[in-house]
């Protein structure tokens, strides 16, 4: 498989990728021709005003995408409608399926498709079935456009979005189905699947096509470590496909939701293929815990030739072409090239650069550290970072108030569920010493233990000198502030001089103590202390307990104020890791 590797605007990503794949472009356009001609009775010259209607929509709403596309004509030396009819070909090959065809001549592909979502793994994976005449024009590309995460996926010459993953460990799958009718002005499934890989959660994915909505139809099973989506589409409607009780969600090439007025051809063999993997899921046991074992499932020949595992011979007119399985939690993924019957005649790994990594500071005092402070942060950053977690000794303990306090905090009380183990027991500071070149955020958690301990803990003061130094990214969150009072910059100046900083107010400390939710005898005023630090820089909300952020002119050092801060931040720490802050 032709490996591309593409970076920079959405141009210059698209020149390299028509200059790489000129020729699996040239074999692409030469395929589709003929496939065309087959589905639809139409010629490539008499599809391509269709492709312009789509490429009128795409540059008015999207152009960055039609950038790329005009990136990939000049590298390909193609015209520009030609690389956008192979980008609406989905759309194109099913939407406009002749009667005259009926049922039986015509196959989509994409085929089987499984999420498995469990407490230990996120695993997504797929058998792409088509025919075998087009394997020789797929491309492994990997895309690292400007301000957008980097994606690695496996696509057909020419095509900007289809399998395959981002750094983000967002991963997306295909089915196309086969429904007559098309709207050049919503989203071609195969840009679908780029938006989706450039989102940076499932959720993310799912909430911008589905608030699009497809131009034609087709199930898009979007998944990353913390959720999945199965959404099926038709040029009018979009339903949501969840997972079942054992964690899965399934899907073959037949329509599994309720879309009124759909003109639907499904293909026999879909739902026996649907009907098996069920079965093989419900049966399914793995001894072993990884990609391979989930792999296993997609080498089934049940039904042969139009099995899971697919041979293009006898009433099989497609054969299974590659395999793909990802694991999102770890960010990465095989894929496997199929020569039946030798399943996994070729391996390619695909694997991100490392994330960015994270070490989180929490309080050893017994009055600890406040959950939705850990929580939140957590949940916002754990998908982009490798995440680390010490404490002065050990262990550390999340103070019980908050958990009350915040008992409807879903997230939170989610957090406190199942992330036990993060906390219970910890790494030492003193592990730390020494290794901040190895790091880009220390990100000290809030809750009133940092009051008695952090503030003055020589090793967490020396931490944050050594991670200023090296330049990284320093972030207090409330109390989590107190840590910074004492910390110097190499010249022996306060790191906090002239800084803007924020914490934990005078007001909010007099109403949280009135209300038994603070413990008494604080040790000293925080804003005050802060205050004097910063050069009279403190800053808070206009209202107790609102939401406050504080992002230095380098964005080297972020704040919050209050609980209510902790999201916020973590949203403006991922946007300085990202460069959109």
């Amino acid at each position: 498989m032709l490996v591309i590797n593409c970076q920079g605007s959405p141009y210059e990503v698209g020149v390299q990728h028509g200059g790489a794949a000129r020729k699996q472009i040239a074999g692409s356009i030469a395929f589709y021709s003929w496939l065309f001609k087959k589905y639809t009775d139409r010629s490539w010259e008499s599809i391509l005003p269709i492709a312009k209607a789509f490429g009128v929509n795409i540059e008015q709403r999207w152009p960055r995408y039609y950038q790329e596309l005009k990136g990939i004509a000049a590298g390909s030396g193609r015209d520009i409608l030609d690389i956008l009819a192979l980008n609406v070909r989905t759309e194109i090959a099913f939407g406009l399926l002749t009667s005259s065809n009926g049922p039986a001549p015509s196959r989509s592909d994409g085929c089987t498709t499984v999420s498995l979502q469990t407490g230990e793994h996120s695993w997504l994976g797929q058998n792409w079935d088509w025919m075998e005449e087009q394997k020789e024009n797929l491309v492994l590309l990997t895309v690292a456009c400007s301000g957008k995460p980097t994606i690695k996926m496996v696509t057909e010459g020419g095509i900007i979005g289809k399998i395959g993953l981002n750094e983000y460990g967002v991963g997306v799958c295909l089915n196309a189905i086969r429904s007559r009718g098309l709207n050049d002005t919503k989203l071609p499934a195969h840009l679908a699947l780029r938006m989706a890989l450039e989102a940076s959660s499932a959720r993310e994915a799912r909430s911008a096509i589905e608030n699009i909505g497809l131009a034609g139809s087709a199930h898009i099973l979007v998944a990353d470590a913390k959720d999945h989506f199965g959404l099926e589409f038709t040029s009018r409607t979009c339903m949501q496909l969840d997972g079942n009780s054992n964690g899965y969600i399934l899907h073959t090439n037949h329509m599994l939701g309720i879309h009124e007025g759909i003109d639907e051809l499904a293909e026999a063999d879909s739902f026996a293929r649907m009907d098996r993997i069920s079965l093989l899921t419900a049966q399914a046991d793995f001894p072993e815990q990884d990609l391979k074992a989930f792999a296993t499932l997609f080498d089934d020949h049940d039904g042969f030739p139009v099995s899971i595992c697919r041979a293009q011979e006898g009433i099989s007119e497609d054969a299974t072409v590659f395999n793909i399985v990802m694991d999102l939690r770890s960010v990465q993924a095989v894929v496997s090239l199929v020569n039946y019957p030798q399943v996994s005649a070729t391996h390619i790994k695909l694997e991100m650069a490392g994330k960015p990594k994270i070490l989180y500071i929490l309080s050893s005092h017994f009055n600890g550290w406040y959950l939705p402070e850990f929580a939140h942060p957590y949940q916002v950053l754990s998908p982009h970072t490798e995440t680390f977690i010490a404490s002065p000794t050990g262990e550390s303990v999340c103070d019980p108030i908050s958990v009350e306090r915040f008992k409807d905090d879903e997230d939170a009380q989610e957090f406190f569920r199942t992330k036990k183990h993060l906390w219970t027991k910890t790494d030492l500071l003193t592990s730390y010493v020494g290794r901040a070149e190895e790091f880009d955020i220390i990100f000290v958690v809030g809750g009133f233990g940092p009051m008695w301990d952090l503030a003055t803990d020589k090793t967490s003061i020396q931490l944050l000198e050594e991670f200023h130094k090296a330049d990284k990214i320093l972030v207090g969150l409330c109390h989590g502030s107190a840590a910074f009072l004492n910390v110097k910059k190499a010249d022996g100046t306060p790191v906090l001089a002239g800084e803007a900083v924020t914490g934990f107010s005078d007001l909010e400390e007099e109403q949280a103590y009135a209300i038994k939710v603070a413990p008494p005898g604080m040790p000293f005023d925080l804003e005050k202390a802060l205050n004097e630090k910063s050069g009279g820089k403190y800053e808070k909300a206009a209202e107790a307990w609102a939401p406050h952020v504080v992002v230095s002119p380098s964005k080297k050092l972020l704040f919050g104020q209050n609980p209510g801060s902790a999201h916020d931040l973590a949203v403006e720490v991922l946007k300085v890791l990202q460069g959109t802050s």
